[in-house]
């Protein structure tokens, strides 16, 4: 496959066939969209739709897909790792855990890799910076509730 050439967009979206897998010999199909844009350029998100009237989104680093579709990444609550069939990575098993659940998922390798080749075309990896406004970031912040006299804050 020839990848995509960089591209004018702000971002790009894949509908992929996920697999919650429950079992070893049982999974249930869950339709699922990956997306990035250049405003988040350092974050994938997830959106799986189950029966909800909101799809579930889960958000982590691109960085960690682009590591995991070829060997197990992890960071916080999200593992990816590569499935393989006789040598060929044929599946990406993405575990999503929280306090309260966990799921793993499965996905098709190719298609998690041409959605990447997509992100790629909005950002080059290690290019995110040039893409993010810290500035902006820092100016949205909350203002810092002011701290009671006596405590760790006011000793700056």
């Amino acid at each position: 496959m020839v990848p995509p050439q960089r591209a004018s967009t702000v971002g790009c979206a894949s509908f992929v066939l996920l697999h919650a897998v429950v079992g070893p010999d049982f999974d249930v199909p869950i339709p699922s969209c990956l997306r990035y844009h250049i405003k988040d350029p350092y974050a994938v998100h997830l959106d799986a739709f189950v029966d909800m009237t909101e799809p579930i989104t889960w958000s982590f680093a691109r960085d960690l897909l682009i590591r995991g579709v070829d060997e197990h990444a992890s960071q916080g609550d999200v593992s990816i790792w590569p499935g393989s069939d006789d040598g060929d990575p044929g599946s990406v098993f993405i575990f999503l855990n929280t306090e309260n659940a966990a799921a793993l998922l499965r996905a098709e390798h190719a298609e998690v890799r041409a959605f990447l080749d997509w992100t790629a075309c909005v950002a080059l990896p290690g290019t995110e910076a040039e893409h993010y406004d810290l500035e902006k970031f820092v100016r949205n912040l909350p203002p810092q509730p002011p701290s009671a006299p006596g405590t760790a804050a006011d000793d700056l």
